[in-house]
């Protein structure tokens, strides 16, 4: 399974990792999302997307050195192949900062 394939798939299930969602202590929506992800990532290996889940749980010990560097490099690479899309993200949300200064602005 890609690693960075992964990441991007479980960044869109904020109840996995988001502990100020709604939903993060809610199991049920856990499996439903780890269920997605491993459509979405063509994995029809049930053993190798719960191993995932084991090794990534939210209730977990701090996690080691070796498994922080693991996920920086595995963040590095997501953010290197995703650099457009970011940028273009920050623009849109100044673009959008602005847009609502103008009308405030105005409104004065």
């Amino acid at each position: 399974m890609d690693d960075e394939r992964l990441v991007v798939e479980v960044e869109k299930y904020v109840e996995l990792y988001d502990q100020s969602s709604r939903h993060y202590k809610d199991n049920s929506k856990k499996v439903i999302a780890w269920r997605a992800i491993a459509l979405e990532i063509g994995s029809s290996d049930e053993a190798e997307v719960k191993a995932r889940m084991v090794e990534y749980t939210t209730f977990q010990k701090p996690f080691s050195p070796e498994k922080i560097a693991a996920l920086q490099e595995i963040a590095s690479v997501n953010m290197r192949n995703n650099k457009d899309a970011i940028v273009r993200e920050i623009q849109n949300a100044a673009t959008r900062r602005q847009g609502r200064r103008n009308v405030t602005d105005s409104a004065l």
